[in-house]
This record gives structure tokens, C-alpha cells and sequence, in this order.
């Protein structure tokens, strides 16, 4: 374990002298090997020697020989070890010096031991209550910064000191002979730790504690090197790779008997078993697996693991490879080359009532299964639940499997070029024809629920990755151009989610339990990106509302029926409402900056409000419908989804700001300062305080709904005109106008809303 003080004051050079003095060692004794095979077994090889004394000598020198032979090799190893300790310290103590002047130049403190605190406030700042909490916020966001690179960098140091212990330990012990040289020493460096890594996986749950810990720090260390990664699955194998892990967490001593300080290793190395498969089975990367790989695990996959099931409680087990490898599929971004032929594989056997059996529940049965990283993503005995959180995190893979015509194959996983693929069309599948059961074998009624909503919310993150173009929890902010295939996987969602009927399953997104209730956050999210998308859906001027990349061609209909499912939501409300008000907001921004007339600056303005309002009306109406009728959530729920999605709102507008104008800047800080505010703004103008106990009248609802509406369409002109030549008075006239436009739209949005609930507010 290195701590702060080792790391800070470590006198580095001494590793690099290690290394260069036995790399001398190793030109010695190379120089013993080759004297030893001229001077001593050449010439007594060709003296004629002959006897019962000969016979003796020979296999002693030969003794020497290959000890000398292995010698070479361990003082090679050792030699390695050294040099790429010195390095990964080297990197790790740079990363510490940064973290401690990043800290000292924010105005920080870091004692000796690492310890980070901040000035107190000066005698004016400490007297204002208001002044002290934000000075206080302030050097606390910077502590917490600060902390986290101190930690992120000694936690590393000692990673790459448990590597090297590990090896020199393992490197200087001869497996057989403890007093022999090690001829089987790997040394260090991505191939050699592939190596060693292989060896301590295939171990399976025999491995020790200390081999688990290892075997975690060489593959977090290596996750991002193709030829550490190839080279581990490579030596692994397919099929031992699915063994290792299920005698891991598959087999039920493993499980009963793991501490919670092994679990806990067990849950990360199913996180770096994924990432490093990722790594190794990306064609871009050099090297990377071969594609008969990916096939001896398609075959291994559609089999049992084993040929003889155990029974239990009366019932024949074996988990299906696919099983196994659900819980490794959950991370890594994965190249469609190598994740859509399993994914389509997996999903026609999905068809076959035969597969993936469960065991019954037993002791500790809320860790039975093959997915350690959180019951929310089901327990692993149901693979497309792994397959679709897969492609939620490989967006290129994820579009491909939506979009493209379906391949067929074999239940060995190999190619049928004559066959039809079965089922046909994949988001069909998932949508209607797919039972979802509990994905665990608890009785725990918490974890029953959660396995239940498991597949539907993977679902929502693999369509989520597949029309936005990044993996569903990537929240950096950023969004790319929509292809003409993302847009198309879209168009279909819309259609499918926002339809009664007629191949729709609106009715399955609706209420608490719904079938579909779990991905509503994702459906928000995706609308939210495709907010342009979804204002011209619901705008007589679609040609003047841009889109981002290719549009999606949403139609009227099917985008109220979503929207009025995704206001019932406070998360989808969140994302939706932000992105809503941004987009408008830009537009606005956008008809200023580029208008010269008044009169068609206030016609512009007035269009765009009243299309942001139709939105406004048909998704205030659905959470109005939720928090006062069905009492199935509260105001403070939808305000938190709002702070929580703020992203999108500054998504929205960044996006949306460089299509309509050019005289706004989009980057640097005075950018940044003006797409924070408004964020912000946006934000605040979707808050409601509706009611606390539920027993406001009706037309109070609606009431504060079409006020918040007009007030966010004021808004925005008020939010875009900030820093133009505009008077005030122009400001207040074209807001005032504005919020008339919003009403007009919320009416038409509300009126939808409440045709197709059926209901009367008011």
C-alpha cells in the first residue's frame, strides 16, 4: 500500500538503477551460457567420452546448462519488472505533482500527509451568511476536485506496486523446483502481463485473494492496451474465459463462501473483463482477436457449460455459455464486427423456449447470477437483457442491429446464408413479441421488481445508443449529427412508442406498471435530442426549424401520443422540457441576431413560441394529470428531474445556436458563461410548486400550467436578447408577444393531451 508521503517524497531513480543492474546481470550470465557451451559441453561432446562415468556427467552438465538457460530468463523478467515499475511510478507521481500545484494554485492546501483544506473567509466574508455558504461552496468543489486527482494517483502507484510484487514474487520462484531458476518467468510489459493475467484467471474460483487483487490491477492497468488484452483472451480462451468466470460467481460455494471485501473484487473484475474485451475484439486495433475466436464463442455460448447438470431441489442446472457471459458484456464499447453477430445470435435463440434456464432460489440468492454490478440490470440468467445494455454502451453496434436486415444463423452461432432470420425484425421483437420475466432467482420482492424491469430499461439504453449516436450514460454533453440511419431508428420508436394500436404499444408506456415504464427516461432522453425533430412534427413551418444532421420525418400523431406518455414521467419531463425551452431560446436568439425588421422579428418570435408551447401544453397537461389526479408522483419530483437533466437544456442550445447564427460564439468562456445562464433560466422556468397536498382545483392546475408556459416563452426572448442592440422596450414587447403565441400552442398541445386521455382539466 503506497500512501501520500511514499508517493510524494519516492527517490524514483532507484528503480531505473535496479533495472540497469540486472540487465548487466543478464549479459553475464549469457556470457556463462555461451562459455559454459563452447569451454564445457562442446568439447566434452566431441572428446569421444564414453563409460559409466560419462553417463553420469552428461545429464549434470546438461543440469547446468539449462539452469543457466533459465537463469537468463529470470534475470530478464526481473529486469523488466523493475523498468516498467519505474515507469507506471514515474507516471504516477507526475500525476500527483499535477494534482498538488492544480490544487496550491486554486488556493488550496496540502499538507505533508495529503490532507487538503482551504483559507478561512476574511471577517466581512464570515459575517454574511450568504457570502460565507458560497465562498465555502466554492473551495469545497475545489477540495473535492483536488482529493479526487490525489487519490486517483496513489491508488494508482499502488496498483502498479502490487503488479510488481506480484511478479517478482511469482518470477523469482520456480513453480517445480524451489531450488531451481525460474525458466518459465514472464516479466513485465503488456505481453508478459497478458501472460500472467491468463494464468491467474484460468484459475477460476480457486484463485487466492491476493491472486484476485492482482489479476484486477493488471487488467484496470492494461484495459485500454490491444496487446495485453488480445494476448489474455487469446491464452484464456473462449470457452475457458466462460469457465473461469462461472466457477468465480457460478458455482454456489463461490458465492456462499466470498467475503464482501472479495465480492466486491469479483464485481470489479466482471467490469475489466468487459472493458478488455472490448479492447481486444475491436478490428481497429493492432493486434486484435481473430474472427474464429468470436466464433468458438458463439458455439461455446449456445451450449451448456457443462455436459452433466447438477440438480437442485429436484431440478436439472446447467447454465448456456451466453449466460456466463452476460455479466462480461454489460461494459466496454464493442466493435459491431465482433458484439451484432453474438447479439443477433443470442436474440434468435431467445425464440427457443429451451433456453436459459435458472436455478431455484437458495441462500444468498440475491448474488446468484452472473451480473455482480447491480440487480437494476438483472441478475445474468437472462442474456438479451446483457446483449441490449451491450449495445447501450456501442452506439455503432446498437444502430446497426435496429436499422439493418437481420442476419440469419445457426444455433452454433455460425452463418445460414439460405435461412431466414427468426425473428425478422429486432425492434418488432423486443416490442411485442419478447416476455419479460424477473431476470433473478431472489424472492426479495425489490429484487423481483427490478429483475422484472431489467430487460425493458436495457432496451431503452440500446435505443437510446442507437438513434443518438453515444452510449446511453455518456453525459458529456456533446451531440453528434444524427446519421440517416439513427434518424430512421428513431422515426420507428416514435411510430411504435407513441401509437395505440396498429403495431403501437402506447398503452404498455402508460401508468407505473406498465410493461414499458422503465424506459421512459431513455424515450426522454432521445426526444430531448431530437428536439427539433419533435417541434417540427408539431409546427405548420417545419422548413424553418432546423434539425441536428439527418431528420427523422416524425409525424404529428404518434409524437403527441410519446410526448403525452413522457410527461406522465418526471425524468423524460426533465430531459424533454429543458431541451424544449433551450431549443426555443436558441431560435429566438438565432431570428435577432439575424433580424432587421421588427415586424418579421416578432412574426419569427411568435411562430417559435407557439411551437415550443404546443410541447409545453401537451407535457404540462400529462404531469398535471400525475400529480394532482393520480397522485402518482409530486411537483418536488419533476423540479429534481429538471436540475437533474440541466444537460440537455445546454445540449439544446449549443446544438441548435451555431444552425441559426454565426455572430454567437460557441466556444471560449464568454460562450460558456452565456450557455451556463441560460441553462440556468431554463431550468427555473420549468420549476412548479403546484400544490403540497393534492387538493387544489382542477383549474388551479391548469392555471399554473399555461402561466409557466407563457412565463418560459417570455423567457427565452428575454434569455436570447441578452447582450444584443435590442431596447428594452422592443424586449418586452416581443416577450409579451411571445408568451400570447405560447398560450395559443399550449392550448392546441393541451386539447390533444386531454382527446387522447380522455379527460377535462379545468
Amino acid at each position: 500500500m503506497v500512501d501520500f508521503h511514499e508517493l510524494s517524497t519516492a527517490k524514483l531513480d532507484v528503480l531505473g538503477e535496479a533495472a540497469t543492474a540486472w540487465e548487466d546481470v543478464v549479459k553475464k550470465l549469457q556470457a556463462m551460457d555461451r562459455d559454459w557451451d563452447g569451454s564445457v559441453v562442446a568439447k566434452v561432446n566431441s572428446a569421444n567420452w564414453s563409460g559409466p562415468s560419462a553417463d553420469q556427467a552428461r545429464p549434470k552438465l546438461q543440469r547446468v546448462n539449462e539452469q543457466l538457460t533459465a537463469a537468463v530468463t529470470e534475470a530478464t523478467a526481473i529486469a523488466s519488472v523493475f523498468k516498467d515499475a519505474g515507469n507506471d511510478f514515474q507516471a504516477a507521481k507526475g500525476k500527483l505533482d499535477k494534482a498538488v500545484a492544480d490544487a496550491r494554485g486554486a488556493g488550496l492546501t496540502v499538507t505533508d500527509d495529503g490532507t487538503v483544506s482551504w483559507p478561512p473567509a476574511d471577517s466581512a466574508t464570515r459575517h454574511d451568511p450568504d457570502a460565507s455558504r458560497a465562498y465555502n461552496d466554492e473551495y469545497r468543489t475545489k477540495a473535492e476536485a483536488a482529493r479526487k486527482a490525489i487519490d486517483s494517483a496513489v491508488q494508482e502507484a499502488t496498483a502498479a506496486d502490487e503488479r510488481a510484487a506480484w511478479a517478482l514474487r511469482s518470477d523469482a520462484t520456480a513453480p517445480d523446483d524451489l531450488k531451481s531458476f525460474n525458466a518459465k518467468a514472464v516479466g513485465a510489459g503488456p505481453d508478459a502481463d497478458g501472460i500472467r493475467a491468463a494464468q491467474l484467471a484460468g484459475k477460476g474460483g480457486k484463485i487466492s485473494d491476493a491472486e484476485l487483487t492482482e489479476l484486477n490491477s493488471l487488467l484496470a492497468a492494461n484495459q485500454n492496451d490491444p496487446l495485453f488484452s488480445t494476448r489474455f483472451y487469446q491464452d484464456l480462451g473462449p470457452k475457458g474465459t466462460l469457465q473461469a468466470w462461472n466457477s468465480m460467481v457460478g458455482d454456489e460455494s463461490q458465492f456462499n463462501g466470498a467475503s464482501d471485501a472479495r465480492w466486491k473484487q469479483y464485481q470489479e473484475l466482471q467490469k475489466n473483463l468487459g472493458l478488455n474485451l472490448a479492447t481486444a475484439t475491436r478490428t481497429t486495433n493492432v493486434p486484435h482477436l481473430p474472427d474464429q475466436w468470436a466464433a468458438d464463442l458463439r458455439k461455446a455460448g449456445a451450449e451448456p457449460l457443462w455436459d452433466k447438470p447438477y440438480r437442485q431441489s429436484g431440478m436439472d442446472y446447467a447454465p448456456y455459455g451466453y449466460q456466463v457471459l452476460s455479466g462480461i458484456l454489460r461494459t466496454g464499447d464493442y466493435d459491431p464486427h465482433f458484439l451484432n453477430p453474438i447479439a443477433e445470435h443470442v436474440t434468435q435463440l431467445d425464440t427457443d423456449e429451451k433456453y436459459w434456464p435458472a436455478p431455484v432460489f437458495g441462500p444468498r440468492s440475491d448474488r446468484r447470477g452472473f451480473n455482480l454490478l447491480g440487480q437494476d440490470g438483472g441478475s445474468g440468467f437472462e442474456p438479451t437483457t446483457a446483449i441490449l445494455e451491450a449495445l447501450g454502451h456501442s452506439p455503432e453496434a446498437a444502430t446497426k442491429f435496429f436499422h439493418d436486415t437481420p442476419t440469419a444463423y445457426n444455433t452454433d452461432g455460425t452463418v445460414n446464408p439460405n435461412g431466414k432470420a427468426k425473428p425478422a425484425d429486432y425492434l418488432d421483437y423486443f416490442t411485442h413479441d419478447k416476455e419479460y420475466t424477473p431476470d433473478t432467482v431472489s424472492q426479495k420482492s425489490e429484487l423481483r421488481q427490478a429483475g422484472m424491469k431489467s430487460g425493458p430499461d436495457a432496451l431503452g439504453h440500446a435505443l437510446e445508443a442507437a438513434t443518438t449516436g453515444r452510449a446511453y450514460d455518456d453525459h458529456s454533453g456533446t451531440a453528434a449529427k444524427h446519421t440517416a440511419d439513427q434518424a430512421d431508428v428513431m422515426n420507428r420508436v416514435v411510430q411504435t412508442f407513441g401509437t395505440h394500436g396498429n403495431g403501437g404499444v402506447l398503452d404498455d408506456l402508460k401508468g407505473e406498471d406498465a410493461k414499458f415504464a422503465p424506459l421512459r427516461d431513455s424515450l426522454g432522453h432521445m426526444s430531448a435530442d431530437y428536439i427539433g425533430d419533435v417541434q417540427r412534427a408539431l409546427s405548420p413551418h417545419k422548413d424553418d426549424l432546423p434539425v441536428n444532421g439527418a431528420p427523422a420525418g416524425l409525424k404529428e400523431a404518434p409524437v403527441r401520443g410519446l410526448l403525452d406518455a413522457l410527461g406522465r414521467d418526471p425524468d423524460a419531463y426533465g430531459a424533454v422540457a429543458n431541451a424544449n425551452q433551450a431549443y426555443s431560446t436558441a431560435l429566438v436568439r438565432g431570428h435577432i441576431e439575424n433580424g432587421t425588421d421588427f415586424a418579421r422579428l416578432e412574426s419569427d418570435i411568435d411562430s417559435t413560441s407557439r411551437a415550443g408551447g404546443v410541447i409545453g401544453g401537451i407535457l404540462n397537461e400529462a404531469r398535471i394529470n400525475e400529480v394532482h389526479q393520480e397522485h402518482a408522483t409530486s411537483d418536488k419530483e419533476y423540479n429534481e428531474a429538471l436540475e437533474k437533466n440541466a444537460g440537455y437544456a445546454k445540449t439544446a442550445f449549443t446544438t441548435t445556436i451555431g444552425a441559426v447564427t454565426e455572430k454567437v460564439p460557441i466556444a471560449g468562456e464568454a460562450a460558456n458563461f452565456l450557455v451556463e445562464e441560460i441553462t440556468d433560466s431554463v431550468v427555473k422556468a420549468n420549476e412548479r410548486d403546484t400544490t403540497e397536498d393534492g387538493r387544489q382545483e382542477g383549474r388551479d392546475y391548469v392555471a399554473e400550467g399555461r402561466e409557466g408556459t407563457a412565463l418560459g416563452a417570455k423567457q427565452a426572448v428575454i434569455d436570447a436578447a441578452n447582450g444584443t442592440k435590442l431596447s428594452p422596450e422592443d424586449v418586452r414587447r416581443l416577450a409579451d408577444s411571445a408568451g400570447d403565441r405560447a398560450l395559443d400552442g399550449y392550448t392546441d398541445g393541451s386539447g390533444g393531451s386531454q382527446s387522447s386521455n380522455g379527460t377535462v382539466s379545468g
